[in-house]
């Protein structure tokens, strides 16, 4: 199933948010654009992107396959491998590593919840030898 260019393009730049840890405003801000609302508008909006923007995305990592942006291809990224095409990673694919990912995340999150409970039962053990 083909994805819209407008799917594609909001894809890639989820893709370059994740690979840099970036927010979506640093992204548009990457690609020239100073209001973070204009950016969304275009990465969202249902219309052929804007001219200039794919090469200006291409431009950003060398793996970004410009046939993908432009609908010509189904594979997002391109890897290459001693100067050949390698790996590709399809949305499917791409799909599979921000859920890996998003799991990580929470895992990490939950086992940081847990230090910092102990921290606070240390530090208030520690309060309260030091009022003795």
């Amino acid at each position: 199933m083909e994805l819209p260019k407008v799917n594609r393009l909001l894809a890639v730049t989820k893709w370059l948010q994740v690979q840099r840890g970036l927010s979506m405003a640093e992204v548009g801000q990457l690609l020239g654009y100073k209001n973070n609302t204009h950016f969304s508008q275009v990465v969202h909006r249902p219309q052929p992107i804007p001219e200039g923007v794919v090469e200006k995305i291409v431009s950003l990592d060398p793996r970004i396959n410009r046939d993908y942006l432009e609908g010509r291809s189904e594979n997002m990224l391109i890897q290459e491998n001693e100067g050949g095409p390698g790996d590709v990673i399809t949305p499917q694919g791409l799909a599979q590593i921000v859920s890996d990912l998003t799991g990580t995340i929470r895992e990490q999150q939950a086992t940081i919840r847990e230090q910092n409970a102990m921290l606070r039962t240390l530090i208030e053990a520690h309060i309260g030898h030091a009022d003795e």
